[in-house]
């Protein structure tokens, strides 16, 4: 390494990025030059090779210039600014989550909320859209041919879909299946959290003009240690900084830890799998609960079978805005949603209060054996 081209090892970064031509070809700078410095024999080669990696990590550390300091004067003399939520109680440039166990529904919900935004309609007739615009739908677990079959369920879902709003559709709503393409923003070697340039990049640039980016799932996402406060606050600072910059919400889907289901607690915001500092970094949470048997007791005609296909989406943490009501959904035809036409049975607990009568009054009577003299 002695003979060492002399060149700008600054734009070295850039230089690589350019020539890669596909997703697969992909690899870390900061993995790259560790391996130069390592290499480099002279003193001088390294300590270039040294300052080059701290010119091109991807830090996304603001300009100073560009940071906005708070005045008593303008809080107080300036009208107060419309905040701009994209969902209810998330913020655009802001990043949310949805937590739910597998298998609950994420995607084909998701698929509809943005079916909505670019259509400017009620969201899942549920909530109201204040602003429409372009949004993306990354799928990283997903192939092709299953995201074009949710895709269908949801579509079907907008009675009387013209052949404006399809065009709208084919203009605004952009859904990609990355799986087997690695997608991964950040890794982990030796405990310390490496940044891809590519995929850092690539989700930069699909997010200019952009109203919402969904993530599905966050895991596919990245190779940090999930249960590491370290490495998943770096995750959310990396996702903040994108969102900031472009001006877009970020969501992702997560999965819920196991205790969660197994012990009910599934719509607090500690159901996430890993880390808290999952869920305390970020400002916005949607959790799914699969409607319980003792839920279902309380409507009318829901089986232990039935009962299944109802999902209760509930805002489990929502920093910018009041506590917003849970609302129930059923999963028909391909999984889409809708809202759900539950009916409160009104002679559920009398029952019940009968039923624990009847087993009371039955309950074999307590036979006392005990002979004069037994002090037991």
């Amino acid at each position: 390494m002695s003979d060492f081209p002399d060149f700008d090892f600054s734009d070295l970064s850039e230089q690589l990025i350019s020539h890669l031509n596909t997703p697969t070809d992909k690899f870390s700078v900061d993995r790259f030059y560790r391996l130069l410095i390592d290499l480099a024999e002279d003193k001088t080669h390294r300590n270039m090779l040294e300052k080059a990696l701290v010119t091109t990590k991807l830090t996304n550390e603001p300009s100073l210039k560009t940071i906005t300091w708070q005045k008593a004067t303008t809080c107080l003399d300036e009208p107060e600014p419309v905040l701009d939520f994209v969902l209810p109680g998330l913020l655009a440039g802001g990043v949310g989550m949805i937590n739910a166990p597998g298998a609950t529904g994420k995607t084909n919900f998701l698929l509809k909320v943005l079916i909505s935004l670019v259509l400017e309609i009620p969201i899942h007739d549920a909530w109201k859209n204040e602003k429409s615009g372009k949004v993306v739908f990354l799928a990283a677990e997903d192939p092709d041919d299953v995201l074009f079959l949710r895709y269908k369920a949801a579509l079907k879902t907008i009675p009387k879909l013209t052949e404006k709003q399809k065009v709208l559709l084919d203009k605004n709503l952009h859904i990609a299946s990355l799986t087997g393409r690695f997608p991964k923003l950040l890794t982990a070697e030796h405990n310390e959290v490496l940044h891809d340039p590519f995929w850092i990049n690539f989700i930069k640039e699909i997010t200019t003009d952009v109203r919402l980016l969904v993530i599905d799932p966050i895991i596919r996402f990245h190779s940090l240690d999930e249960n590491s406060s370290i490495h998943m606050t770096a995750l959310v600072e990396q996702l903040e900084a994108i969102a900031q910059k472009n001006n877009c919400a970020i969501l992702f889907t997560h999965h819920a830890n196991k205790s969660s289901s197994l012990n009910g607690t599934s719509d607090i915001q500690q159901a996430a799998r890993g880390s808290s500092a999952l869920t305390d970094g970020i400002r916005w949470q949607l959790n799914f609960v699969t409607m319980s048997a003792a839920e279902a007791e309380k409507y009318v005609g829901i089986d232990d079978i039935e009962r299944k296909k109802y999902v209760r989406v509930v805002f489990a943490k929502t920093n910018y805005a009041p506590p917003i009501e849970d609302i129930w959904f059923y999963k028909g035809e391909g999984g889409a949603f809708k809202l759900a036409n539950l009916i409160f049975d009104e002679q559920a607990e009398h029952r019940k209060d009968i039923d624990r009568f009847i087993k009371n009054i039955t309950r074999s009577p307590v036979t006392n054996n005990k002979k004069k003299g037994d002090n037991w």
